[in-house]
């Protein structure tokens, strides 16, 4: 049976780069529900929607927790630092675990952009995203990008040690 996908807003190219039609639809998502430009810094809000990797529930989740964050250190307005750590702090208790134990499928479609049938599990459970625009593709969640480990991982793969 395939996997059930739902493609998400593509706010990165295939080649990892922002996509600035995706993110400025994400921001004008956001702006349906607040004047989130008087909220957060440009930059701040960029970096969550880029992180969200295009699922609306995440940047709705991100942008809530970098609210929580800026409660503590300046009330008015969401920072980059704001936003970086709840970042982090989602992509700790959302996916490090999932992500952990999936390092060499993980590892299989940040290098082929491909979700494989037997790996269906990480699409569901959001490690992996399906982009839809023009062509099919597949890609890691940020926030699975973001975790050291998994970060070592790739970079050991992609880049490896010339010893």
């Amino acid at each position: 049976m395939e996997p059930f996908l739902l493609p998400m807003v593509r706010v990165h190219t295939r080649e990892r780069g922002p996509d600035t039609k995706g993110v400025e639809l994400m921001k004008q998502l956001l702006m349906k529900r607040a004047e989130i430009d008087k909220l957060a810094d440009n930059d701040a809000l960029e970096e969550l929607i880029l992180k969200s990797g295009g699922h609306v529930r995440d940047l709705l989740r991100l942008v809530r927790a970098a609210s929580f964050e800026a409660m503590d250190t300046n009330p008015d307005r969401i920072t980059l630092a704001d936003a970086r750590r709840a970042i982090t702090d989602f992509a700790d208790n959302a996916y490090a675990k999932m992500a952990h134990e999936a390092i060499p499928e993980l590892t299989e479609v940040y290098q082929t952009q491909h979700l494989a049938k037997q790996h269906g599990h990480l699409a569901q459970n959001l490690l992996v995203m399906e982009y839809r625009n023009g062509e099919s593709w597949n890609d890691l969640h940020p926030c699975v990008l973001a975790l050291p480990r998994i970060n070592r991982a790739l970079s050991i793969i992609v880049t490896p040690d010339k010893r």
